[in-house]
């Protein structure tokens, strides 16, 4: 059994890509409002919101306009510690708890 995978998972929504996209760019510390039963807080590691080269926790989040909303295709890469942890299935479906909440958040903004 492999120690590293991929997990992925599409998701259509109402909210425009360029929307999500200046979210993930520059406005993470919005996130706990858009999705609060999922996010208390966000937090920059080191930089900034905005400067190249900051680290905060995000893998990446693609999303794709549509003639009518989006389509997210969200990837998270992992490495367990051993054969006995299981696949971490629950933090997709929470990323997706968090990509819903986020696109009702923009959609009424």
């Amino acid at each position: 059994m492999a120690l590293a995978g991929k997990l992925e998972a599409d998701l259509e929504i109402n909210a425009p890509a360029v929307a999500f996209y200046d979210v993930w760019k520059s406005q993470c510390h919005h996130l706990p409002n858009a999705t609060p039963s999922n996010m208390q807080a966000v937090e920059v590691h080191e930089g900034d919101w905005e400067t190249a080269g900051s680290i905060k926790l995000w893998n990446y989040t693609v999303v794709i306009p549509k003639e009518s909303g989006s389509l997210l295709k969200l990837t998270l890469e992992y490495e367990k510690r051993s054969e006995d942890v299981p696949v971490p299935n629950e933090y997709l479906d929470f990323m997706v708890s968090v990509m819903t909440d986020l696109a009702a958040h923009l959609t009424k903004a």
